[in-house]
């Protein structure tokens, strides 16, 4: 505390502070207002401490939802660059394509419900990241139709098929780590 500089967050000194003035003037109500301003302190150290903490948890949630932004961000800018043209008979590069789909959207989902999971969306988490996930598939297969690209329901269809699988992965590594820690 020596080090001289004031906390801003500091309350000013008893002296300094205004005090409201009683009508009788007696001891017993100074002593209780004074006890008054001690309360109040307190409270108003509690109401800063509340405020800290929601500054925190504000932040930590909108960092848990980093992930699921720079997936997307990936996933928007891989839909825009051309496509290679696959034939019918190069069943190794559709599986390939098909299979970057799946893994890219079960990535998605599954950051989704990291990141709900700590929202008050808790309880609803899974569901609503399944709904995200396949919204922004939608919202992709939208802006491939801008691009040299083509777009088609049956990408929107593995897109979720990803999605799911996601978010069953999610939740069985979620269930395995509750039960570790119990």
């Amino acid at each position: 505390m020596g080090s001289g500089r004031k906390n801003p967050l500091a309350l000013p000194p008893a002296a300094v502070r205004p005090r409201a003035r009683s009508a009788t003037g007696d001891d017993a109500s100074r002593q209780a207002q004074s006890d008054g301003q001690v309360s109040g302190r307190r409270a108003l150290q509690a109401q800063e401490g509340v405020a800290t903490t929601i500054v925190r948890v504000t932040r930590y949630r909108a960092i848990a939802f980093l992930p699921a932004a720079m997936l997307m961000a990936a996933i928007f800018i891989l839909s825009s660059q051309p496509s290679p043209r696959v034939s019918s008979v190069d069943w190794v590069t559709f599986l390939v394509l098909k299979t970057g789909h799946v893994l890219g959207y079960a990535a998605l989902a599954a950051s989704f419900a990291f990141a709900l999971g700590v929202t008050r969306f808790a309880r609803i988490a899974i569901g609503l990241a399944f709904i995200l996930a396949v919204a922004f598939a939608a919202t992709d297969e939208f802006h491939q139709s801008f691009t040299a690209r083509d777009s088609s329901v049956g990408d929107i269809a593995i897109d979720a098929f990803g999605a799911a699988i996601g978010l069953l992965v999610y939740r069985s590594l979620r269930t395995r780590l509750r039960v570790l820690r119990a």
